[in-house]
């Protein structure tokens, strides 16, 4: 498989049970719910995505992408990866998270979802509700 990958990058986690902890972002380029072009976003699914995801740089195997990601370690701590995207899950598949591992990276909570018949973008309404569009097509989930 081909990845195509909009940076790789050192920095602390911002958010969740891991904020502060080191690590490696990984941002996918493309994304299944909006192209990314300013003029489609009325029609796209996730019309609030702030995340410039066009364009990037191709991968053509598992273990080179691993080795750029293991590259930008700079940490003492245990490598630990933060793939985003776009859509990671597009593209995130066993033969990358077998390469990370391979290269130390920590799997955090790993989830397989199968692939329900939808998939939904949720963001807070000014309430803080939540509020979505539905679309088809998930893929598995792999969190790292």
């Amino acid at each position: 498989m081909t990845y195509t990958v909009k940076e790789v990058f050192y920095t602390l986690q911002g958010e969740g049970a891991n904020t502060g902890r080191p690590a490696v972002f990984l941002r996918f380029a493309g994304c299944n719910l909006w192209t990314g072009r300013e003029e489609d976003r009325s029609s796209a699914i996730c019309q609030f995505c702030d995340t410039d995801f066009l364009g990037g740089t191709k991968f053509a195997t598992a273990d080179l992408l691993a080795a750029v990601v293991s590259a930008e370690w700079r940490s003492a701590d245990r490598p630990f990866v933060v793939i985003t995207g776009g859509e990671p899950l597009l593209q995130l598949d066993q033969p990358l998270i077998d390469a990370l591992h391979n290269h130390g990276f920590e799997e955090r909570d790993r989830l397989a979802l199968r692939q329900p018949q939808s998939e939904r973008c949720v963001r807070p309404d000014e309430r803080g509700r939540a509020e979505g569009r539905v679309s088809s097509e998930w893929n598995d989930a792999r969190g790292f």
